[in-house]
């Protein structure tokens, strides 16, 4: 199955409710290895329950694309880690106004 089914489903469930790990857990159960991973559920439907996503369209986050992988932009990540081993996505790119698009 392709991603756009993926988030159908992630959204489909939010709406009912589900939280982030029954709905990964169904969607491994049902495609293996066809599934996203658990991080992206959990970031998908926290958007659908922000009502910030949409399904269609993945480029849901707002902010400029990475469209080179530099020395420069590599150590501004690290030292975001380095000074919080616990920063999270959201965290990279608030330190660093760094975008990052999904391959």
């Amino acid at each position: 199955m392709d991603s756009k089914f993926n988030r159908y489903y992630i959204k489909i469930r939010t709406v009912f409710e589900i939280d982030a790990k029954t709905i990964c857990e169904e969607l491994t159960e049902a495609l293996e290895s066809d599934t996203s991973s658990y991080s992206k559920v959990k970031r998908w439907a926290k958007h659908f329950r922000e009502e910030r996503g949409d399904v269609i369209n993945e480029d849901y986050r707002a902010g400029r694309s990475v469209s080179v992988l530099t020395d420069e932009n590599i150590e501004r990540i690290q030292q975001v880690i380095e000074d919080n081993p616990h920063s999270t996505y959201d965290d990279i790119i608030a330190e660093t106004s760094l975008f990052f698009m999904e391959q």
